[in-house]
């Protein structure tokens, strides 16, 4: 992605390194943090134009900035990541209560350090947050599930707020339930990777560990090694026990109590299944004392593919491949 002008008579010169080398039409509409800019104030035309003058000026002071001279000779590659961090930075601070008009009388590079002091305030409560989630971890022996948990803080110390603001860490290796979208960056992908993981851990916690290790052996036999998510188990067997009414705290369930649940599920279309999966949901967070809606609607949204699952398990009259029995 590059920085834009209208003017496009600028062409490679020798040094491929120069930024004025590398300008060209309309090439920042590839950049989320551009059009979500756009989206967020309806930019006219004109107004487009004086952005975009506005933000290679920028582009070009930032340059300077980290060269640590008076130069705007940097290549390609690091020129693009700058300019997305300016724009994501830049959307932060609109996010917070910037107005258009300051974005376009000239007060991008204040937009800019404003962006900053938020970034700055927002990775500090992070970082607590980050070892809060720590100190509740469940113990459960998966090589990709505690590594994630402790290389995480290593993102703190490294997170360069000023010329890589939208970049996130490359230390995790293990999956939320519920895909973060990819519209989210920098510091606020992992506040929503904690925030995420913190619900399937707290669910995790509201059952006995012993019980939690024999179900994700049964699911995954080389489960110390193997890259999935902890939570999914857990949260599957609670749905069948809860469908059926049983308590769900023991997580087992038997070859009778499977083909309860198959007598329960039989002949229903795959809307009714779900709309019953979200019931059971519902029930088993009830009975292990989850009911914060922000958990309880995470962990509905979590089982939404459940539906199709059961179904096609339902044509082979075998659930045994998604309901567990591990005593």
């Amino acid at each position: 992605m590059t920085v834009v002008e209208k003017n496009n008579s600028l062409t490679a010169g020798e040094n491929d390194n120069n930024l004025t080398a590398w300008r060209s039409e309309n090439d920042l509409t590839a950049s989320e943090s551009y059009n979500s800019l756009l989206t967020q104030f309806s930019f006219s035309e004109s107004e487009q134009e004086k952005l975009i003058a506005g933000l290679w000026e920028l582009l070009k002071m930032q340059a300077g900035k980290y060269n640590g001279i008076d130069s705007t000779s940097i290549t390609i590659e690091k020129a693009q990541d700058i300019l997305e961090s300016m724009l994501y930075t830049i959307g932060v601070a609109t996010e917070n209560g910037a107005a258009k008009e300051e974005i376009l009388n000239g007060s991008l590079s204040l937009l800019l350090d404003r962006g900053r002091e938020i970034l700055k305030g927002k990775q500090k409560s992070v970082k607590v947050e980050w070892k809060l989630l720590c100190r509740e971890v469940p113990y459960i022996p998966n090589v990709y599930f505690l590594s994630t948990m402790e290389n995480l803080g290593l993102f703190f110390d490294s997170y360069d707020i000023y010329f890589a603001a939208h970049h996130t860490s490359e230390s995790i290796d293990y999956w939320p339930l519920c895909p973060i979208p990819e519209t989210v960056k920098g510091i606020s992908y992992i506040e929503e990777y904690i925030h995420r993981i913190q619900i399937e851990n707290d669910y995790l916690n509201c059952f006995e560990r012993e019980d939690v290790i024999s179900l994700c052996e049964k699911y995954v036999p080389d489960y110390r090694e193997a890259l999935f998510n902890l939570c999914e188990p857990v949260l599957t067997n609670a749905i069948g026990l809860s469908l059926i009414g049983k308590e769900v705290q023991g997580l087992h369930i038997s070859a009778e109590q499977r083909e309860d649940i198959y007598q329960m599920l039989i002949g229903r279309t795959e809307k009714e299944i779900c709309d019953m999966i979200k019931e059971s949901v519902l029930s088993a967070c009830r009975q292990i004392g989850m009911t914060a809606e922000n958990e309880t609607d995470y962990l509905v949204g979590a089982a939404t593919g459940l539906g199709a699952r059961i179904r096609e398990a339902l044509k082979h009259r075998d659930l045994s491949g998604i309901f567990l029995s591990f005593l």
